[in-house]
């Protein structure tokens, strides 16, 4: 039997350094891109819906994080989107799971494939309205008849702006959203035969001033969630936290304390009483999650917006919608 060789020391340092080197150039962790929810479609709008419990601003203080991050939304859109109660923030695809770990659901979670949308179509809607509901818009409180707000979208693929040089052309979703009262009507059906096909204009107000659009070449989400224009998120009230047992004896309430010391000091609300609120925006009064009860400020409503589009762009008919 042969002796075994003993490896020459020069032979052992260079494979040290080989693998060194190889570990120094490992490439960057790439996010895992999210499977489409229809097994087989790759293009078009993933809506995802969540009911979750909002008390002692449970959605605030988990979407605070995401508050700063860039919107692919002109910053005029933004702002009177959220001058009517209407927040848009972005997030990774691995970070919207993390987000409904960290929240509490009080219904079933929906996820729903729209795919390519030529027509205006409803992706969530409020509950129904009573007469005479006042809501405060960016241009002052209006009155809704009967019915209910909810928000409309429409995709299509287009080109996308930037493409590498040498490389097919790359697709990229272009979206719409627009919000809108939807009027309560009864419907006739003899009426219905001798009625021309009904556009969205004809269903109710349609809030052209709010209208967003944008181009997404990604499978960045998009969350949409209802917020009062005055909520500050970096100064929420401390989270609510039950007050310990006394151990120790109160004042005595037969002491002889001087007036002066308890009379409480008044304000000029005190004498007026309190300033009225302003009513509810559009934001709050769609994105909500139960009726309009008392039970209905603690649940609220968390939209999942992710485009998915082509890797290569193919005009085929029909690809664009026909504009309004």
């Amino acid at each position: 039997m042969n002796a075994a060789r003993p490896i020459p020391m020069l032979t052992l340092l260079a494979g040290a350094i080989a693998l060194t080197a190889c570990a120094a150039f490992q490439p960057a962790s790439i996010e895992p891109e999210p499977e489409p929810l229809v097994a087989g479609v790759s293009a078009g709008l993933e809506v995802h819906r969540w009911v979750v419990d909002d008390r002692d601003h449970a959605v605030a203080r988990a979407l605070v994080r995401f508050e700063n991050r860039p919107v692919p939304i002109d910053n005029a859109t933004l702002e009177r989107l959220r001058e009517n109660g209407i927040r848009v923030l972005a997030c990774r695809p691995s970070e919207s799971e993390e987000l409904l770990a960290a929240l509490r659901p009080v219904a079933p979670v929906q996820r729903q494939w729209f795919g390519m949308l030529s027509q205006w179509t409803e992706l969530v809607a409020g509950p129904e309205l009573p007469t005479g509901v006042h809501v405060t818009t960016d241009t002052g409180v209006i009155e809704l008849a009967p019915g209910r707000l909810r928000l409309l979208a429409r995709c299509w693929e287009v080109l996308a702006e930037e493409q590498p040089d040498g490389a097919p052309p790359a697709a990229a979703l272009r979206i719409e959203l627009i919000p809108q009262h939807k009027i309560a009507r009864r419907i006739d059906p003899l009426r219905t035969l001798f009625e021309q096909e009904r556009t969205i204009a004809d269903e109710g107000l349609t809030f052209s001033r709010l209208r967003a659009t944008w181009t997404s070449s990604t499978d960045q989400p998009l969350i949409i969630v209802a917020e009062a224009d005055h909520v500050d998120w970096n100064d929420l009230p401390e989270p609510y936290r039950p007050l310990p047992p006394l151990t120790e004896p109160g004042p005595d309430p037969e002491a002889n304390i001087p007036a002066a010391t308890i009379a409480p000091i008044r304000s000029a609300d005190s004498v007026f009483g309190p300033k009225p609120p302003k009513p509810p925006t559009i934001g709050e009064l769609m994105l909500i999650g139960r009726d309009l009860t008392e039970s209905a400020v603690r649940a609220k409503v968390v939209l999942v917006l992710i485009p998915r589009s082509h890797r290569v762009f193919e005009l085929a008919p029909g690809r664009s919608p026909s504009l309004p």
